[in-house]
């Protein structure tokens, strides 16, 4: 998971990690951790602090608790985030498209979030039905995107 002393993560309470940048790749870091604490044990710790309340998060914590916890430890599965874009920002709202392998396919996919500056940090704001993820498709590579270096 990244972090950055500048733009953070810089708190780390559990699963919570917290206090990004009020800017564009602060929101970034933001969208990389608040969605994958999601999968993880202290998921609804997770989502009563980091996520926009409301019909969405209600929603949310509806689907999440009828799915699994990911382990965690075991063997890397190949996948996970690549690289990133902002789609669109300002000092309430981001959209941040992520790029991610798919595992054992060699193939990339894209996914967008979208977050709200809310109570002095990045929240994730999911759609009305619970959705955190729009735009899914499949892409050829990582051309256009900010890449992760290993």
């Amino acid at each position: 998971m990244p972090v950055s002393k500048t733009v953070g993560p810089l708190t780390f309470d559990g699963p919570v990690w917290s206090c990004f940048a009020h800017t564009p790749m602060g929101s970034v870091m933001a969208a990389h951790t608040i969605t994958d604490h999601l999968s993880f044990p202290g998921w609804r710790e997770v989502v009563d602090r980091q996520v926009v309340p409301g019909a969405g998060r209600d929603a949310l914590v509806a689907s999440r608790a009828a799915a699994g916890d990911r382990p965690t430890s075991g063997e890397a599965d190949g996948g996970g985030y690549a690289g990133f874009t902002v789609l669109s920002y300002d000092k309430e709202k981001s959209t941040v498209m992520f790029v991610v392998r798919v595992p054992g396919k060699g193939a990339y996919g894209t996914a967008s979030v979208t977050l709200r500056w809310l109570d002095g940090d990045w929240k994730l704001a999911p759609d009305a039905d619970g959705t955190v993820y729009s735009g899914v498709s499949q892409v050829s590579g990582t051309k256009g995107f900010v890449t992760w270096e290993a």
